[in-house]
């Protein structure tokens, strides 16, 4: 294996902060959008940006290489899911670079994003850069699961179009790549219970009092009871797919799992983490309010805050942390649109793009000019 510190770091950020800066650009002019080609021409500029640098990125995550070696043929792929296993054998196959492999899945990420953002246009200044900030180290790691990810987002924009016929085949197609995406239609399913519960005027204070008292009072400690209920369920069977969730949840479902355990204490900054839950007690409030003035983004909310009580709940155990991804697009949408499009007070607005600037960039802008853990390597780097 290439050495994961390969590259040169002054190259690896100036890209980064290239592709970013497109981002920025397309996502303005997105936002003024006149007609479906400009809207087209600005899509096709940062899908191009986005998939070539981050699918030419080498060893971009813990999982790449036993991507790289099993599109390579060196390695059979241990997953059993039929389209995941038909994608990696017609790579085999054909004998394509290893690298396509990685292009096509962040040009079908970027892609089903975008057609997501299509609907919300006029908040692409605000979203894209925040969907960037929020889920790049995430896309270049758990990359089966995003692949998974970009087709329930097709299908939810067909959804948004009308097209069932089209979201049923996508959404038919997800756990077939991943089957942890069972959890995201489950709960597109549960959403039009969710629409009924939007007539109470008081569901909005419910649920941000609950997510306040969880902040205040919750501790992952006591997910060690919800372990030690699968491992005695009759699910624990070492022939099941989820055995090795199961024999092993205490590290998978408490806090033996924590991130912060595993990674020495090194995870997050205490600051950080204390407005992020700020930041989520407003947009829970204000998110439920703006449910009242926009129909269209009911289930955005609705995911929005599955996100944030698995985050809650899980805090930063991995296995939370992972169901989290499927709902992580909601945020974008939810945050730009309160910030873009819902009439408040002029001080709580400014403290909500504040915040939001605070909360969404920070974590990525620390780290510039500091090594990625998973290296800065592109793959001419290898050559």
């Amino acid at each position: 294996m290439h050495s994961l510190f390969s590259g040169d770091i002054t190259i690896y950020w100036v890209i980064n902060l290239s592709l970013l800066a497109v981002i920025l650009y397309c996502g303005y002019n997105i936002s003024h959008i006149k007609n479906s080609q400009h809207f087209r021409l600005f899509s096709l500029i940062i899908i191009a940006f986005y998939t070539i640098i981050e699918g030419l990125r080498w060893n971009r995550g813990v999982d790449y290489y036993e991507y790289y070696l099993i599109v390579t043929g060196v390695k059979e792929a241990s997953a059993s899911e039929f389209i995941y296993a038909l994608l990696l054998n017609i790579w085999k196959t054909l004998c394509l670079p290893y690298w396509s492999f990685f292009m096509f899945c962040s040009g079908l990420y970027i892609a089903s994003f975008l057609s997501i953002i299509r609907h919300y246009s006029y908040l692409a200044i605000w979203a894209l850069p925040i969907w960037f900030f929020l889920t790049q180290a995430a896309a270049e790691n758990i990359i089966r699961q995003y692949m998974a990810i970009s087709f329930f987002l097709l299908g939810y924009s067909a959804f948004l179009q009308g097209e069932k016929r089209k979201m049923i085949l996508c959404w038919l197609t997800v756990p077939l790549i991943h089957l942890s995406g069972i959890i995201v239609i489950a709960a597109f399913v549960c959403a039009s219970y969710f629409e009924k519960a939007t007539e109470n005027k008081y569901t909005g204070l419910f649920l941000t009092l609950l997510y306040t008292g969880l902040v205040l009072f919750w501790d992952t400690s006591r997910l060690s009871a919800f372990s030690n209920l699968l491992q005695i369920l009759p699910i624990n069977d070492a022939s099941s797919q989820f055995s090795g969730y199961i024999q092993n949840a205490d590290r998978w479902f408490s806090n033996e799992g924590s991130l912060a355990l595993l990674n020495h204490g090194r995870v997050g900054n205490t600051y950080h983490i204390a407005l992020t839950k700020l930041l989520n007690i407003f947009l829970m409030y204000f998110g439920y309010e703006s449910c009242k003035k926009n129909k269209g983004i009911k289930i955005i909310y609705f995911f929005f805050c599955i996100y944030t009580f698995l985050s809650i709940i899980g805090g930063d155990i991995e296995i939370y942390k992972r169901f989290g991804h499927w709902f992580v697009f909601a945020l974008p949408i939810l945050s730009s649109y309160v910030i873009m499009k819902f009439p408040m007070n002029k001080i709580i607005k400014a403290l909500l793009i504040v915040l939001s600037i605070m909360v969404y960039t920070f974590p990525w802008l620390s780290k510039i000019g500091s090594m990625p853990y998973s290296g800065c390597a592109f793959v001419w780097d290898l050559i």
